[in-house]
């Protein structure tokens, strides 16, 4: 009973304090969530609820990069909200589905810390410090931030990948029970849909118990577990993997240079709290995980303490040096740091629950004074950090400044009404993407795109597609190793009437480009007008006359080929039936839609 209290103690004391910075009466509002990639997860959850009309994994969706491949399957930081969205459209606001789901997955995390002890049997003063150690770092780390950042399942999936590694570790030392085995399997499918990353986590964690542990292990059990474990959680997901295999979608991870740094610097800022990196709360976890390898009271804590430490530095590892190897790096490895800390948390509970029972006992008392004075101020200094990460006030934070809802930005909010009165639906608006947080701190243009009904050149997110606009990177290279001809050449293809722009660089050059003219300005922020957009139709007679997500219909067709300014994939089709392939307009773009001997009006869908 005592560990089922801890556990329900660290869910009251979480809520509270989410509840504060959140704050918990904004949860069912329509308030959206916005900041960094919320904005861009909003989108997809939006994109999803119209999907599920036709299909609950994905869709064509022409509203970015002039037509990709959008929806459940390839969401892979919001599947979960994305899945019930499209399951359930008619109930599933975005706004509310995706605080929902940034609300409870914090609320749980630190619980699965508790949850992990309580797993490994260990006694109720590891689970007690196990809690503490999950609420300090949520609050005190690079994890609050990345949460805060639109990075939920990520985070999440680092505490869930603690307790399921732990559960995984007390079957195998245990005798072989086909049922935990299957419940197991079940829940791994879930982490596993959750985020792609999950069975990364749990596998660079329960390595180390084939070294530390082999003696406790029992191998029949082992083999037997792996298989039904294994099975049990890829068949339940196999319907998205084969779909992104049947379809791989036009996001290049290699685009991304995000999270692929490479140097041991990297460690050492996240071990001392460095430069608005990782936390100085690492210090008290590693001194505490070390005292938890060497002074356990048993040899079983002290292989348990070495197993997760082992772990933590191949999570560390890998994360400083991962990117250097071009197979890991679309992993994007400096994200699994702050999980490599995070997974001392078992170890230094080990150790400190040891100097806890000890402080008067077996322990010398200079030593003993030494380590509990230590971790004192080391845990004292964190709990000030979580008591001004829950402030209000404009002070420092590791995550978003309280309140976390705030709705559209002062910037969002202009460039939504600018674009809804000063532009039309028959032509593209290409986007800049900051990534100095220009448009309110987020990722914006998929939500602006919901909010306004048009088309945007430039991808919902930075840097993903062959189309991205990001700090005057354009179409592949630099904006000024373009000559106003071959730019403008790229416009008349993508059918673009309009540029928001924000970095000096594009500024300069839409000054000086003979076919812009600057149309509104805020802040940074300039909007350029692009004389005489062609339309979408590239070769041959006709219009579109609609468009939503996984529907464009084309009428007025007089002509026997016709070529679409949007992205041909090969799930495309058209009724009433007529040849659809892709035809190449432009060397080193992706095929347009071309329809060959159509009926005079065409609908085009994508059914995967």
């Amino acid at each position: 009973m005592f560990h089922v209290g801890i556990i329900a103690a660290t869910l009251a004391i979480q809520f509270l304090l989410i509840s504060i910075t959140f704050p918990i009466q904004e949860l069912f509002t329509v308030k959206p969530l916005l900041r960094v990639d919320s904005a861009f997860h909003w989108y997809q959850i939006w994109a999803a609820t119209k999907f599920g009309a036709f299909s609950p994994l994905a869709g064509f969706d022409p509203h970015m990069s002039a037509g990709y491949l959008n929806g459940v399957t390839y969401n892979a930081s919001a599947r979960a909200p994305a899945l019930f969205a499209a399951l359930f459209p008619a109930i599933a606001h975005p706004a509310i589905i995706y605080k929902c789901f940034s609300f409870f997955s914090a609320l749980l995390a630190p619980a699965c810390l508790a949850l992990a002890a309580r797993v490994l049997r260990l006694s109720h003063i590891h689970t007690a410090f196990m809690a503490l150690i999950g609420i300090v770092i949520w609050w005190t780390s690079d994890l609050r931030g990345y949460h805060t950042s639109g990075m939920i399942s990520f985070v999440f999936a680092s505490f869930w990948g603690i307790t399921y590694a732990a559960a995984i570790i007390q079957l195998v030392t245990d005798k072989f029970s086909i049922w935990k085995s299957l419940l197991l399997g079940i829940v791994g499918a879930a982490g596993f849909f959750y985020h792609p990353l999950f069975p990364v986590i749990v596998l660079l964690i329960v390595w180390a118990p084939l070294i530390f542990l082999r003696q406790a292990i029992i191998w029949r059990t082992l083999w037997i577990s792996c298989i039904v474990i294994g099975a049990c959680a890829l068949l339940p997901n196999l319907p998205w993997i084969l779909l992104t295999l049947k379809y791989p979608s036009v996001i290049d991870n290699s685009l991304m240079p995000y999270f692929k740094k490479t140097g041991i610097f990297l460690i050492s800022r996240q071990l001392f709290g460095l430069d608005y990196a990782g936390s100085k709360f690492h210090v008290a976890l590693v001194l505490a995980a070390g005292w938890g390898c060497i002074y356990a009271e048993s040899e079983l804590k002290r292989q348990l303490a070495r197993t997760f430490t082992a772990s933590s530095a191949l999570f560390l590892i890998f994360g400083a040096f991962g990117a250097g190897l071009s197979a890991i790096a679309p992993l994007q490895p400096n994200r699994f740091l702050m999980t490599g800390f995070l997974v001392l948390s078992l170890p230094a509970a080990i150790g400190a629950a040891h100097i806890w029972k000890n402080i008067r006992g077996s322990l010398t008392p200079s030593k003993a004074l030494l380590a509990a004075a230590l971790l004192t101020v080391i845990t004292g200094y964190s709990l000030n950090e979580l008591r001004r990460e829950i402030s209000w006030e404009p002070i420092g934070h590791h995550g978003a400044v309280p309140p976390e809802v705030r709705g559209e930005g002062e910037k969002t909010r202009w460039l939504v009404n600018w674009i809804n009165s000063n532009t039309d639906s028959n032509s593209r608006i290409l986007f800049e993407h900051s990534s100095h947080g220009v448009y309110d701190i987020a990722h914006i243009p998929g939500y602006l795109a919901t909010q306004t009904n048009r088309e945007f050149i430039g991808g919902a997110y930075p840097m993903k597609t062959s189309t991205s606009f990001w700090d005057g990177w354009i179409f592949g290279q630099m904006i000024d190793a373009y000559s106003t001809n071959e730019l403008l050449n790229y416009f008349r293809v993508y059918n673009i009437g309009w540029a928001i722009t924000h970095s000096t660089k594009s500024i300069e050059y839409f000054n000086k480009f003979p076919s812009a003219k600057l149309a509104a300005e805020f802040g940074e922020i300039k909007i350029f007008r692009i004389e005489n957009p062609p339309g979408f139709v590239f070769n041959g007679q006709g219009k579109v006359i609609e468009r939503d997500i996984n529907r464009i219909v084309v009428s007025g067709i007089s002509t026997e080929d016709i070529v679409l300014r949007y992205h041909f994939l090969p799930c495309l089709t058209t009724s009433p039936p007529a040849q659809i392939d892709g035809v190449i307009v432009e060397q080193n773009l992706a095929p347009f839609i071309r329809l060959r001997t159509p009926n005079p009006t065409a609908t085009i869908t994508c059914r995967p």
